[in-house]
Order: structure tokens, then sequence, then C-alpha cells
């Protein structure tokens, strides 16, 4: 996933689009729980679009 699939995407997934914002608020009132709560479900949506299990053809 390049950067504007990324961005095309948060515009229309209000999960990610929390998820972000948790990381920015982390970030600015530098709460480590938060930062990480955001980085966790990046990952988990990004994955659960666009991971290797999505990608493999079965016979």
């Amino acid at each position: 996933m390049d950067w504007d699939e990324f961005m095309a995407e948060a515009k229309n997934n209000p999960f990610l689009l929390w998820a972000l914002m948790l990381i920015a608020v982390g970030v600015i009132i530098r709460n480590k729980y938060l930062l990480w709560m955001g980085v966790f479900t990046v990952i988990l949506i990004v994955l659960l679009l666009e991971g290797p299990i999505n990608d493999r053809k079965y016979p």
C-alpha cells in the first residue's frame, strides 16, 4: 500500500482516522499509551485491508 492509497483509505475509513488521531494526540500530550494504541491499530487495519493473507491464491 503506497502513500496515496493509504490517504484515500484514511478518508473513507473512520477507524483509521481514529487511530491516526490517537497517534497525534499521544504525541502532543506525550502519552505513550495513546501513541502505541494508535500505532498498533493502524498496523492492524493496514494488515487487515491488504495483508499477505489476502494476496494468497488458493487452488
